[in-house]
């Protein structure tokens, strides 16, 4: 009787821990769920602020329209191709436009290459040649920044063929600035 007492206590024992042990683990097995919401607070706002004809040499001049009005460099609605008309009346006559760019975004931009103006320069009259720099060499622009770019029109001093009249060309230069991305950064 007394091991029967005994054994019935182990089990009543047992019975207990199992039932202590079932309460703790309902305690710590209850579901945990996490909400979360995430914001991108981010803007992309690069383009041509300004174009300004900078310095002229010779005769060097915007183009006039059929009004006599000088035809001023203008900027397309997206903000990243300009145009330029320029009038040259000998070599050695040159004009320079200078754009600024301004990253008025939240996003680091960078400028993927110079505007090539080899077509523009193939095409006549070939007197007037084309040429694009990135002033300072300024290839990135962070928020707020502003870079510029001259641009060049000029009739080479060492031209052979020479038209009777003024020589008028326009050019386009597009600026292709793509987002900084962590492994442009690096580099």
């Amino acid at each position: 009787f007394k091991m029967q007492r005994k054994k019935n206590r182990v089990i009543i024992a047992l019975a207990a821990i199992i039932g202590l042990m079932a309460v703790g683990y309902a305690l710590l097995s209850q579901e945990l769920t996490i909400n979360g919401t995430a914001n991108i607070d981010s803007n992309w706002d690069v383009k041509i602020t300004d174009i300004t004809s900078g310095q002229f040499e010779g005769g060097a001049s915007n183009s006039l329209d059929e009004g006599e009005e000088e035809i001023l460099p203008s900027v397309s609605g997206d903000g990243l191709t300009a145009t330029f008309n320029v009038d040259l009346t000998q070599p050695g006559d040159q004009g320079t436009y200078i754009i600024t760019v301004t990253n008025n975004g939240s996003i680091p931009a960078q400028l993927m290459n110079v505007p090539d103006v080899t077509t523009v320069n193939g095409e006549e009259p070939t007197q007037v040649q084309f040429a694009v720099s990135v002033l300072g060499e300024k290839m990135v622009l962070q928020p707020t920044e502003t870079a510029q770019i001259a641009v060049v029109a000029a009739w080479p001093d060492d031209s052979e063929d020479i038209p009777e009249g003024e020589v008028s060309k326009t050019a386009t230069i597009t600026l292709n600035y793509q987002q900084v991305t962590a492994e442009d950064a690096g580099d």
